[in-house]
């Protein structure tokens, strides 16, 4: 009778240990799989877009563009610009993904002309931020210009372009005043 009990319990231990190999097997070959997945090249973007939200109750705008890749929904960029205070200038706020070789920061280029770097601010759990305080020649370049391009690095310093059609940007950056 004792003999049965440690066979009865040696087949339960035994089927227990089964099951976590299969789980572990199926688990890694789906993590394997999933590694050897390309990414989605495809890009979505969105065009210049005015939202509005009352905090305080004070009217706030913006202005906004979004570039997601297309299979995952992940944000690669979003590019805001605001109009503060009246005393203030308007300004871009550049969120970008995580995975960010921070050193190398963010260049932007209106059209083909000069590039200028801008230093990555801050993060947080939804990505990292750069902010550009918008000059009358930089206005001029987005109400007037065809593309914004936004340069980043990823963690093995490899530079991610992302170019940005600025139609439709003087006429929503319009509704803003």
């Amino acid at each position: 009778m004792g003999g049965e009990m440690i066979n009865e319990r040696g087949r339960g231990q035994l089927w227990a240990v089964g099951i976590i190999i299969l789980l572990a097997f199926t688990l890694s070959s789906s993590f394997a799989l999933a590694q050897t997945k390309k990414p989605a090249a495809r890009m979505v973007r969105g065009g210049w877009v005015l939202n509005c939200a009352t905090p305080q109750k004070k009217l706030r705008c913006k202005v906004s563009q979004s570039v997601v890749l297309g299979k995952t929904g992940q944000l690669l960029i979003s590019v805001t610009v605001r109009k503060p205070e009246k005393s203030k200038p308007p300004a871009m706020m550049i969120h970008l993904p995580h995975g960010l070789y921070l050193p190398a920061g963010v260049s932007v280029a209106f059209d083909k002309g000069k590039t200028e770097k801008i230093p990555v601010q801050t993060s947080d759990a939804k990505g990292a931020y750069a902010g550009l305080p918008l000059t009358g020649n930089h206005l001029k370049a987005l109400q007037t210009g065809k593309t914004l391009t936004i340069t980043f690095q990823n963690l093995k310093k490899k530079n991610i372009v992302v170019p940005l059609p600025l139609n439709g940007f003087s006429e929503s950056f319009k509704k803003l005043s």
